[in-house]
């Protein structure tokens, strides 16, 4: 990924609005959290560049509308066509999109990050979404749809030669399956669908398939990883209360055992200290369908791997959102919602649930995923809120930290980056405050998913150009290469792409080429460098090793290299251009002909002396 890329998320607003539900900022952006605990005001935040709170709009590079998409939550991008895709959520008092609750929709994204109009990218079958009551007002009518209808985790998993096999992974929570949709370019997408492994979960740890609810996802170098939830929602024992990932094997088949279980019985702390009297959801709850808004009921909608050893992963980051805040439209203490982001260690060919788990105390790795940011997960009293999350979470295989939705302030829902190394918080960003924005859901769940807009591998193509002296095609030990040349590249119709000039060894190199497109490398033999001493072309393709031969064919005073680029990432420093010059341009060297004369000219060795032993 570049080196700071927009970072991508979602905002679910309360009814129609012209503020923003898909937005971007920078990785880098925000609050530096590392010289105190203590965030500032929300007037303070909103002045040191944090977009938003009254400000709608401005600010941010892509801002879709609510009116353009409704209520998304889950993200996707395509680098390669730089779309971003945001799939419907069916949360109470947020209006569903124009297209329903299987919509998934398009947002083009520039170049320079500024985004265009979305689109309807595809509509998936109705029983993806599923058909949740709706009130006159567009909005949910029933708040148990919550976690139950609409469309749930999305992944994109690039092809990395054929454009029509980029796969985008979206999960239906209605029908509860795994739907993936190819022929992105295309006007009609190809959709097909397949299970999801609902009883895997249940025959290991007697959690009932119909109370195995599916929906993040994550993708690693074309790997696709799904995340499932026990909600015991049939034996309401919260001690079944649990989360499982599976991997999609290349055989298209879902592996046998997960790759994590965690079970969800550890003493997560509670959503609030007041007067040292916790609240219930200091342990997640079974799903009920109770009228009431029951605590803490969990649902895992977070996946991120970081970087492990060379191209392995590394650890897995799982963020888990409480459907509490997503069953209640009011904004109110008593139906503040509580997330939580956990950090899974690598182990063998799967990770392990976070060491520090405990059903006795509320000890996390990331230690203040609450408010204020002073707040530790190792505290027994605090006034404030232990765990504030939101159920997303981004990571950028390289990058010191992972970003998360959370709390930032009081009434405020933001951005926030927690170091992989201490676990603390490194910066953090208000997006949208219930205190200044009537559509803002202050501390119930207010935000959706997080995904960087990483661009493309770059492709860097070059080597050299060199002085074949002895006019054999091949760079051998003493060929010096030829500084300030001046090399072009084209396309493969002809057409100037950029230009570059040899450095003091002779190298050169382009960057940023297009994939599996044809190009060409030419040295114009006119230029002055190179015209003055009459240099041409050597042997092409000689001697049988590509890295160390002539590339260059010569048409008129033109050499010129053709080539075609690969996957993205896939450089290529081979394409070298070997010249032959005039003998007096040629350093003098001890050829063939003076060595003999030297030989010929020493005196001839004496005889040699033989020593004779008496026996």
């Amino acid at each position: 990924c570049q080196d700071n890329p927009d970072l991508a998320g979602t905002c679910q607003r309360k009814g129609a609005s012209t503020k923003p539900a898909v937005l971007t900022q920078k990785w880098g952006a925000g609050w530096n959290a590392a010289a105190s605990d203590t965030a500032p005001s929300v007037a303070a935040e909103y002045a040191t560049g944090y977009p938003g709170g009254t400000a709608g709009t401005d600010g941010h590079p892509v801002a879709v509308g609510v009116a353009d998409v409704g209520s998304v939550s889950a993200l996707a991008w395509r680098a390669r066509t730089r779309t971003l895709y945001a799939g419907a959520y069916v949360k109470s008092a947020a209006v569903l999109g124009p297209a329903g609750p299987g919509a998934v929709y398009a947002v083009p994204v520039a170049a320079d990050g500024t985004g265009t109009a979305p689109t309807v990218a595809v509509v998936l079958p109705t029983g993806a979404g599923g058909t949740p009551a709706l009130g006159a007002d567009g909005t949910p009518a029933n708040f148990d749809d919550a976690g139950r209808t609409g469309l749930g985790g999305m992944a994109l998993v690039a092809d990395p030669d054929d454009a029509s096999r980029d796969t985008l992974y979206v999960v239906g929570l209605a029908d509860r399956r795994l739907y993936a949709v190819t022929h992105l370019d295309a006007a009609s997408k190809h959709v097909t669908s397949m299970d999801l492994p609902l009883g895997l979960p249940g025959a290991a740890q007697g959690c009932s398939p119909a109370d195995v609810r599916p929906f993040a996802l994550t993708a690693w170098s074309g790997t696709l990883y799904a995340a499932l939830t026990c909600t015991a929602e049939t034996s309401q024992n919260a001690q079944q209360v649990r989360a499982y990932v599976y991997v999609l094997t290349p055989t298209g088949a879902w592996s046998p055992t997960p790759a994590l279980e965690l079970p969800l019985t550890y003493d997560r702390g509670p959503l609030d200290y007041w007067a040292n009297a916790p609240r219930v959801d200091q342990f997640w709850q079974p799903w009920n369908t109770n009228t009431d808004v029951a605590p803490g009921q969990a649902l895992v909608t977070g996946l991120a791997i970081t970087q492990g050893t060379g191209a392995e992963p590394g650890d897995l980051v799982v963020a888990l959102r409480s459907r509490t805040g997503d069953r209640t439209g009011v904004n109110a203490a008593s139906s503040a919602s509580a997330g939580d982001l956990l950090r899974s260690p690598r182990s063998g060919a799967g990770w392990v649930p976070e060491p520090g788990l405990s059903t006795t105390s509320h000890n996390e790795y990331f230690l203040n995923d609450g408010y204020p940011f002073s707040v530790r997960e190792t505290e027994t009293s605090a006034t404030g809120h232990l765990d504030a999350t939101r159920g997303a979470v981004a990571a950028i295989p390289g990058f010191a930290d992972v970003a998360t939705s959370q709390l930032t302030n009081w009434w405020t829902s933001g951005i926030a980056w927690h170091s992989l190394a201490t676990g603390r918080i490194d910066r953090a960003m208000s997006l949208m405050s219930a205190i200044d924005d009537a559509t803002a859901f202050g501390k119930t769940n207010s935000l959706g998913d997080l995904v960087a807009l990483c661009d493309q591998a770059p492709i860097e193509v070059g080597d050299r150009v060199w002085a074949d002296t002895n006019d054999n095609g091949v760079q051998d030990v003493g060929e010096y290469g030829l500084a300030g040349v001046t090399v072009e590249l084209r396309a493969a119709n002809g057409t100037l792409v950029a230009t570059t000039t040899t450095d003091g060894m002779g190298q050169y190199a382009f960057r940023g080429l297009t994939p599996h497109a044809g190009y060409q490398v030419r040295v114009p033999l006119d230029q002055a460098a190179l015209a003055a001493k009459g240099y041409r072309e050597a042997g092409v393709h000689q001697g049988g090793n590509p890295e160390i031969d002539n590339d260059g064919a010569r048409a008129g005073t033109v050499v010129t290299a053709a080539f075609t680029t690969g996957s993205p990432g896939s450089n290529d420093h081979s394409v070298d251009i070997g010249l032959f010059g005039p003998p007096a341009d040629r350093p003098r060297c001890a050829c063939a002909t003076t060595t003999t004369t030297l030989v010929e000219a020493l005196p001839p060795p004496p005889p040699a002396r033989r020593t004779f032993v008496s026996p």
